[in-house]
């Protein structure tokens, strides 16, 4: 999520990411912008 301050109508959400790998069961590595990040699952949000 982007707290900044945004436009009319503008996505709160930066995404959606390419999943890399599961590292563990709740962990995942993810690819933002050319950079490896890991995320919680908590943090995730199904893209459809």
């Amino acid at each position: 999520r982007v707290d900044a301050y945004r436009k009319l109508l503008e996505s709160p959400y930066r995404g959606p990411f390419e999943i890399i790998q599961r590292t563990t069961d709740r962990i995942f590595l993810i690819n933002v912008n050319g950079k490896a990040t890991s995320i919680s699952t908590e943090r995730l949000k199904p893209a459809f």
